[in-house]
């Protein structure tokens, strides 16, 4: 999450959008993981393998998971775009979306390590 928010104040959105991505996508194949759930897929696919509900309320679930798909589709593409031989990273995503996905981003980490925490107590 770090590398991502240096990368945003550094003015590479592409980047920070990539690194947010691969972030998240590191954060939830952890939480997988205490589940026994181990994957070399992606592991945002598995995201209904999860029980959220025993950790967060109803509220926090939806907010996490609509954070998480927003975070899988333009992480995705600025993935595809970026490995292109087009490489056009600036119509990928304003610099005002990518403020809000990087906050976004962060309190997702912040209930992935929550919900970590809670795990384990």
């Amino acid at each position: 999450m770090k590398c991502a928010e240096s990368a945003y104040e550094e003015g590479d959105i592409s980047a920070s959008v990539i690194l947010l991505y691969s972030a998240a996508s590191y954060g939830i194949r952890a939480i997988l993981i205490l589940h026994g759930i181990y994957t070399r897929e992606e592991p945002m696919s598995y995201l209904n393998l999860i029980p959220w509900d025993t950790i967060l309320d109803e509220r926090e679930m939806i907010e996490i998971l609509s954070t998480i798909i927003e975070i899988k589709q333009k992480g995705e593409i600025a993935t595809v775009i970026e490995e292109s031989s087009l490489k056009y990273p600036s119509l990928l995503i304003r610099n005002v979306e990518a403020k809000d996905l990087m906050e976004k981003g962060e309190k997702l980490i912040q209930t992935l390590q929550r919900y970590f925490d809670e795990f384990h107590n």
